[in-house]
């Protein structure tokens, strides 16, 4: 098992987003993470085969928004360097077990900023048999904590992109702002979706299922002002 050195952690913030689906459950999340931005900041969850088959199963990283500067990487079974997207090994998993070595490593390198990173558990068999969560590393120049998502207006990239079933957006706008909403549009300029934003922060889904393939670009309306737009690819 890994060792963790000079680990300071937000208490659990689970994402029921990404918490379960029909081949794998996450538990004993820590993945909104704040610390000193000189010092390594460590995520973990553990990983539960929910199916009734063994699965082989692998993780890739993949970089949401990363601080210039910084350095991240993850252990699965082996604990591999920063130029490793995607685990060499599998690790076997066999029906209702859970493995709890996964860890996700980021180090700041003395950068303030919040980065956030996308970690996919999939059956190197079967790969669209997965599941991901999304780390958040908070790095401050005092290592007080702070809010994980921005205290204003704010919408991540969409993910997974390219999709071709359903992709999400993380989010969070003012507290004293009025309506918010998620808008999509094709290339066109044509409104294709609109999705009322409830809370002041949290994951929208956006189902493309009737939405052909093309480029789109979704968002973030606030108080009718469009605060930011990000691109989508819809490949079928």
């Amino acid at each position: 098992m890994k060792k963790i050195i000079t680990i300071t952690f937000l208490a659990l913030i689970a994402n029921p987003l990404f918490s379960q689906n029909s081949y794998f459950e996450f538990s004993n999340l820590q993945t909104n993470l704040w610390g000193n931005a000189n010092d390594q900041m460590t995520g973990r969850a553990y990983i539960k085969n929910i199916t009734n088959d063994t699965m082989h199963v692998k993780v890739k990283r993949t970089t949401v928004s990363v601080v210039p500067g910084s350095s991240n990487s993850f252990c699965w079974d082996v604990c591999y360097t920063s130029i490793t997207s995607e685990s060499v090994h599998s690790v076997t998993m066999i029906p209702d077990s859970a493995y709890p070595n996964f860890y996700a490593d980021f180090l700041p390198n003395g950068n303030v900023g919040i980065s956030s990173i996308r970690y996919c558990f999939f059956d190197e068999d079967v790969a669209t048999d997965s599941i991901c969560l999304i780390a958040y590393f908070n790095a401050s120049a005092t290592g007080i904590e702070t809010n994980i998502l921005p205290e204003g207006n704010y919408i991540s990239d969409a993910f997974p992109n390219p999709s071709n079933g359903i992709s999400q957006l993380i989010y969070s706008v003012k507290k004293d702002a009025g309506s918010s909403k998620l808008e999509m549009h094709n290339i066109l300029g044509s409104l294709v979706k609109v999705i009322d934003l409830k809370e002041k922060n949290g994951t929208v889904k956006l189902p493309l299922e009737e939405v052909g393939s093309g480029i789109y670009f979704c968002s973030l309306v606030v108080d009718n002002k469009t605060i930011s737009t990000k691109k989508l690819v819809v490949s079928k």
